[in-house]
């Protein structure tokens, strides 16, 4: 089972959703999710994303009634000015293999990628190595992708494509992002 984790903010209410949705690979159906909802414990400040937002995801994490065997974060692992993203921080607290999948570059440089889905870069920070950016479909904007612990870059990259067959953003994501907006909602139509 592999599972995304993202979040959801209002800032009016300082209220942050947390939401971990896991899904099968193999027939891509949800096996289950959970949500989080917390006050949102800070602003936020460029490269300290995971301050904001790794106790909440955790606790939608710790919820699942199996280990996974993969956790995709809504961020960056590696590929990070302090080269300790979201992701590194979630497989510091779990222990669980994480990849970031990330929309945006924070930082680093890259080739340019190829139009074909498949077609990756590299993506050096200080002339190493610290992830990749993959086009997951067909002239669609690349990703960026970046290991956050206990697996290899090549293996992150095959889990980031077998889980893109529709969309740009891996299944697990996407829908973890849904479900958190989801929960985000109900809590504040419930106050």
């Amino acid at each position: 089972m592999w599972v995304g984790v993202d979040a959801a903010y209002d800032s009016v209410h300082a209220l942050v959703a947390a939401a971990a949705v896991a899904w099968n690979p193999d027939d891509r159906l949800v096996v289950e999710r959970h949500t989080a909802v917390a006050i949102q414990p800070a602003a936020y400040v460029p490269g300290r994303f995971a301050e904001r937002e790794a106790a909440v995801a955790v606790a939608a994490l710790r919820a699942l009634h199996a280990r996974p065997a993969l956790v995709m974060c809504d961020g960056h692992g590696r590929a990070h000015p302090q080269r300790w993203g979201m992701a590194c921080e979630i497989a510091s607290l779990t222990g669980w293999p994480t990849i970031g999948c990330a929309k945006s570059l924070l930082c680093g440089r890259h080739d340019p990628v190829g139009p074909a889905r498949g077609d990756c870069a590299e993506l050096k920070l200080d002339g190493k190595v610290v992830g990749r950016v993959v086009r997951t479909q067909t002239n669609v904007r690349p990703v960026y992708v970046s290991v956050g612990g206990f697996l290899e870059l090549d293996a992150a990259v095959q889990m980031i494509l077998r889980a893109t067959p529709c969309f740009r953003i891996p299944e697990p994501l996407r829908l973890a992002h849904q479900f958190a907006r989801l929960a985000l909602a109900r809590v504040l139509a419930s106050s």
